[in-house]
This record gives structure tokens, C-alpha cells and sequence, in this order.
């Protein structure tokens, strides 16, 4: 399954029956922010959104 930024991760659980057990979607972008904390140290806050541009993220996409 792809993505604005890239293909999603799906994880699938099944116990035999039609539905799924367990399902998780992870969104490419969800790794490009969990990795932005250590980017943004010794920035001021005026700077985040030029950084986060440079990231080119799909904000839509991360609240999976």
C-alpha cells in the first residue's frame, strides 16, 4: 500500500476467523518524526516549521 511519502507498513494478526486479530499501519512518515526530537535541539522554536519543511512530511499521514 503506498503512501503520499513512500509505502506503509501493515502488520497483520490473524486466529483464524474473517476478521483480523491485531492490524497495524505505520506511515513513513511516522519514523521521520519520531526522529525529529534529536533534530531540533539547540533550535529556537522560529525555526521548527523551516526544519520540518526540509523533512517534507505528509502531516495528514501521521495520525495513524
Amino acid at each position: 500500500v503506498e503512501d503520499p511519502r513512500g509505502e506503509s507498513l501493515m502488520y497483520m494478526v490473524s486466529d483464524g476467523s474473517e476478521k483480523p486479530y491485531r492490524l497495524k499501519v505505520r506511515s513513513p512518515n511516522f519514523v521521520n518524526l519520531s526522529a525529529s526530537p534529536p533534530m531540533l535541539v539547540g533550535f529556537k522554536i522560529s525555526d521548527v516549521p523551516a526544519i520540518m519543511g526540509v523533512m517534507d512530511m505528509c502531516i495528514g499521514e501521521t495520525d495513524r
